[in-house]
């Protein structure tokens, strides 16, 4: 864990950044080559991600290459947990907080911006999505009822689409 006032230079967060771009790229093409990252890597990724995410969630706001960062872990870790059980028991991994409570405590930006809740929103679908045990502890952290909008307003929109 860094010291508080510990920051990262623009130039290797924008690395990161650019990396995790790439892999999320990777995902997109071929979603079970990356998943297979997450078997042969676990403890690489689980340290990457426990250090970044609370990190750029401290920091959101205060720089452009902390929000492209946070932005991209975001995806990453939607990519890497959609369908995958053994990839989200992941992110309950470790001492608390997890990295699953990490996500439900975002700043309220990312419940309440409609562009945030983009990124975030769908992760969270994707880390509990038929896993009980994650969606259990999302809802110890956090108030389902918001994920139950988000989820039927998106099901309305579908509809409407396909009515037109």
């Amino acid at each position: 864990q860094q010291q508080p006032d510990f920051l990262y230079p623009d130039l290797v967060l924008v690395l990161l950044s650019s990396c995790l771009r790439v892999l999320n790229n990777v995902a997109r093409l071929n979603i079970i080559a990356f998943q297979a990252l997450g078997v042969e890597y676990q403890m690489e990724m689980i340290h990457l991600l426990r250090i970044l995410v609370p990190y750029c969630s401290e920091r959101i706001g205060n720089a452009k290459a902390v929000d492209s960062l946070l932005k991209q872990l975001l995806l990453f870790m939607g990519y890497f947990s959609l369908k995958n059980k053994a990839n989200q028991d992941l992110f309950r991994w470790g001492k608390v907080p997890t990295l699953m409570q990490h996500l439900c405590n975002l700043p309220f930006m990312f419940f309440s911006n409609a562009e945030k809740k983009e990124l975030l929103l769908p992760t969270l679908i994707c880390a509990t999505f038929e896993n009980k045990a994650n969606e259990e502890l999302m809802g110890r952290e956090m108030n389902g009822k918001l994920l139950a909008q988000y989820l039927e307003a998106k099901l309305q929109l579908l509809a409407k689409k396909r009515t037109s």
